[in-house]
């Protein structure tokens, strides 16, 4: 009889976590579009890999052919001659690209669509600079965030919030960094867009870093950007 009923809770317990971990997983992509939550889904697909010398377009195509609707595309400053040399064995997509691209300068960013017909909406682009998954552009709204975090994004700008802003100085480094990986990013999109002559939208993404990171290195680079297109 002890022995049952002891079964019986390890079942509800097994029940209890595998709801949590429902419950975190939707988290994570609760308010992001359909296209990058599906994106994110096949990051986790599990993979086998052997690259020796491989050229970085030969890698991308051998990853491509074990997930389908897996998509790349390279980022300005990205050689598809790039070779690879990098061993894995039943991980996922996100922790090969990681381990490819380990102490080469190079990380990737999911794309998203910001107007109708983006035919790159749902891509994987790769980037230069030591960032992983991150959405470009990115969203408004963190997914998950708490209502009340909004004002604290919005209060910086303001010159009577400075001075309170100096006892958090230990996060702010950490800040500072993810920040200005994200606008690097969006950069890169926005030369590859002017590469390719699409010109309204290249100067949309310049534009969104001097709105949301005209604080970071690539917003200077942006606005000279911009003066360039305007002339």
């Amino acid at each position: 009889m002890s022995s049952s009923l002891h079964r019986i809770g390890s079942l509800g317990m097994l029940a209890l976590c595998s709801g949590w971990l429902a419950l975190e997983l939707a988290a994570q992509t609760k308010g992001e579009p359909p296209s990058v939550a599906a994106v994110r889904k096949r990051l986790q697909t599990r993979i086998s890999v052997d690259f020796k010398e491989t050229r970085l377009e030969e890698c991308l195509n051998e990853l491509k052919s074990q997930v389908d609707g897996l998509n790349f595309y390279r980022g300005v400053g990205v050689s598809n001659n790039l070779t690879i040399t990098y061993q894995a064995k039943d991980q996922t997509v996100d922790e090969v690209l990681r381990g490819m691209f380990k102490g080469r300068g190079l990380g990737y960013v999911i794309h998203r669509a910001t107007k109708p017909g983006d035919r790159y909406d749902g891509w994987i682009q790769i980037v230069q600079g030591d960032v992983f998954g991150e959405v470009d552009p990115p969203l408004e709204d963190k997914p998950g965030a708490k209502p009340a975090d909004k004002p604290s994004v919005k209060s910086p700008p303001e010159p009577s919030e400075k001075p309170a802003e100096k006892p958090a100085t230990k996060t702010k480094p950490d800040d500072s960094d993810k920040l200005e990986r994200i606008a690097r990013g969006t950069l890169l999109f926005a030369k590859e867009l002017i590469a390719q002559n699409d010109l309204a939208a290249a100067r949309e993404n310049l534009e969104l870093i001097l709105k949301k990171y005209p604080n970071t290195k690539a917003a200077e680079e942006a606005k000279q950007l911009l003066e360039k297109l305007k002339k």
